[in-house]
């Protein structure tokens, strides 16, 4: 493996008393702080390995009067990824430094790694707006999944169609590709499919794990208290059967349905990414064509939560695959800097708010408050269905439009670009960038929450309860994740110099 060799910057191209290529000034070199007879200097250090190597790092300083103006940049050469391949490591990890009491303008410490893994695999900054609403759909399916919640008349299902499962499966397209698009780029495919492996592995655990807690709490509560669970109740009578079935996906209680759809589609996504980056138009036309088959011939997988009723996915994955394609068509977007994106048209933006603004007046949902919706409130209304399928299972294109508009809406916002940095929505956007951990633990505390709900009387103190504890251990969950990543950053041990830009150890 090629060992990178580096070189201090000189004041000008001859030799000075060492060699050219010696880790730092030779005994006797004039010091990289001191001025130049001509004011100005400029030299470049560049880790050799094959074909230009990981990343060159060029350093430059001008225009050194009262002090020393340094400014780092770093570059990727035309061979970063065949290096990768051959052992390099990953690229290098820069982190900011503070500047020097001599003047020194921000500094990197550029690091070359041991591992061909990133250790963020994203290359662009997060959007606060997305972490904003993944954060209110976590919130809202908390609410939403405990029947007779007072607060379920404020969550998102009151002011359109879509509800917070449509935001949230288009968000995890935005997402999937926001995380991992950089990694097939940079790393390759065998790494990219490794990374998408890895985290379906990882949701499946949680989703084994809720399962495996929810038998255990639910049984233990009718053992108590002499309920029966509804949902439960045929897996829990069947035993180890009941179990294998759930451990196995083919059984996907109510409530516990969301995370397999994710598994599903995140699956697909190197699918999903090939065919965008061959044509996007393309790939959009055949999400479409699956949505509209699934919905004319009622495709979908069973469900065998009781093996004496012909149930079906919730979450119909022919269906809902067209809001995760969505997501991820809309993340390149916004990856690529298109004027749809950056600067959309005002008449496409006025077409998304007249009709968010009018599927809320049709909803008429207002017209039941304080009382929450009937659970036949959806299946009922005229609009929201088509070829005699359930609504929500199939995305009726009433709900797909509704998501669409409200998302597009928010995410080309300047608006809300500015209200999603909010200090006050800080604990909102923490739960949006810790989703799974969240949503698990939402999972739990809902579930304890319509356990109360039924064994005792719901009054305004247990309504109290119930979404205090279950929403501040939420937004407390998401902040305690953010200040564990906040510590995992490299800190700077000390100021940088033009003489200490080196590998770091």
């Amino acid at each position: 493996m090629p060992q990178p060799s580096w070189r201090t910057c000189q004041p000008n191209s001859r030799r000075t008393g060492g060699r050219r290529d010696s880790p730092g000034p030779a005994r006797g070199a004039p010091s990289n702080l001191e001025r130049p007879a001509d004011g100005r200097r400029a030299c470049e250090s560049r880790p050799r390995g094959r074909r230009g190597g990981v990343q060159g790092v060029r350093v430059r300083t001008a225009g050194l009067r009262d002090g020393v103006q340094v400014s780092l940049l770093l570059r990727r050469e035309a061979g970063d990824r065949e290096t990768t391949k051959q052992g390099m490591g990953r690229a290098p990890r820069c982190t900011r430094l503070r500047s020097s009491s001599v003047g020194l303008a921000p500094l990197g410490r550029c690091e070359v790694g041991r591992s061909a893994m990133p250790a963020s695999p994203s290359s662009s900054p997060r959007d606060a707006r997305v972490d904003l609403l993944r954060g209110l759909s976590l919130l809202s399916i908390y609410v939403d999944h405990i029947p007779q919640n007072v607060l379920a008349d404020i969550t998102l299902h009151n002011f359109g169609f879509s509800d917070a499962a449509e935001l949230f499966v288009l968000l995890a397209g935005f997402s999937a590709t926001h995380a991992y698009n950089s990694v097939f780029e940079r790393y390759g495919l065998r790494v990219g499919l490794k990374r998408v492996f890895l985290r379906c592995l990882h949701i499946y655990g949680v989703q084994v794990v809720l399962l495996i807690g929810t038998f255990l709490l639910v049984g233990l509560w009718e053992q108590a208290y002499g309920t029966r669970s509804i949902i439960m109740g045929p897996m829990l009578r069947d035993g180890w059967q009941g179990a294998l079935r759930g451990v196995s996906l083919r059984a996907l209680p109510a409530y516990l349905d969301i995370l397999p759809l994710y598994i599903l589609l995140l699956a697909v996504f190197p699918l999903v990414r090939f065919g965008l980056a061959r044509s996007v138009a393309g790939t959009v036309v055949a999400s479409f064509l699956l949505y509209g088959l699934a919905n004319a011939l009622h495709w979908n997988l069973p469900n065998v939560v009781d093996p004496a009723d012909a149930a079906h996915w919730y979450f119909n994955p022919f269906a809902w695959q067209v809001l995760f394609v969505i997501g991820c068509v809309l993340a390149i977007a916004a990856r690529r800097g298109l004027p749809v994106v950056t600067a959309p048209p005002r008449a496409l933006v006025a077409l998304c708010w007249v009709y968010a603004v009018g599927c809320f007046l049709v909803l008429d949902a207002w017209k039941l408050w304080p009382a929450p919706l009937p659970g036949d409130f959806y299946p009922t209304s005229p609009l929201l269905g088509i070829f005699g399928n359930e609504p929500k299972s199939y995305v009726s294109p009433w709900r797909l439009a509704d998501v669409m508009a409200q998302v597009y809406i928010v995410l080309t916002s300047p608006r809300m670009a500015a209200v999603a940095r909010w200090r006050v929505l800080r604990p909102v956007l923490a739960c949006g960038r810790n989703s799974l951990p969240v949503f698990a633990l939402g999972c739990v505390l809902a579930l304890v929450g319509r356990l109360i709900f039924r064994t005792a009387e719901v009054t305004v103190t247990v309504q109290v309860i119930v979404n205090a504890v279950g929403l501040g251990a939420l937004l407390a969950l998401g902040l305690i994740l953010d200040a564990r990543k906040a510590s995992r950053v490299p800190r700077p041990h000390g100021e940088m110099t033009p003489d200490a830009v080196r590998p770091a150890e």
